[in-house]
């Protein structure tokens, strides 16, 4: 699992933030190719909303521009919740999917909390969500990236 792109970069939306995004793709297709050769899957995660290549337009750009190299998305939900629209989220990743990294929070910080004892999971709130809660661990399932 990796988050794509730099953590505390700030660019203007120039020639020079694509030019930093192209290059994160082809760089994480690269690290894609040696997870499918040497047989272990591959997965991005959406990142926290403050950071460089978080939105899910740029996720998406992403994993678009991979073209056939085998990589898929670890939703993290947290991250998800703070970037404002969780069923928004799921719904776009949806064919991406992979892994889902079950937590919660309140819509203010990357608590890490349980799921369920926030607000993110509450199945009120988020019903499409609520399958996520869960008492086992969830696996993921990187057959699917080595067909």
């Amino acid at each position: 699992m990796i988050h794509p792109g730099p953590e505390n970069i700030d660019l203007e939306p120039s020639g020079d933030r694509f030019e930093c995004l192209r290059f994160a793709a082809e760089v994480l297709g690269q690290v894609a190719e040696h997870c499918r050769q040497v047989g272990i899957g591959c997965a991005i995660e959406n990142k926290l909303p403050h950071l460089l290549f978080a939105s899910i337009r740029d996720l998406l750009w992403i994993l678009a521009s991979m073209g056939q190299v085998p990589i898929g998305v670890c939703l993290d939900t947290g991250h998800g919740q703070l970037a404002g629209d969780l069923r928004s989220i799921i719904q776009k990743l949806t064919g991406y999917l992979l892994m889902v990294h079950a937590h919660d929070n309140h819509g203010r910080g990357d608590d890490h909390q349980p799921p369920g004892t926030g607000s993110v999971l509450a199945a009120d709130k988020h019903p499409v969500a609520s399958p996520l809660v869960r008492t086992d661990p969830l696996r993921p399932n990187p057959g699917r990236l080595l067909r």
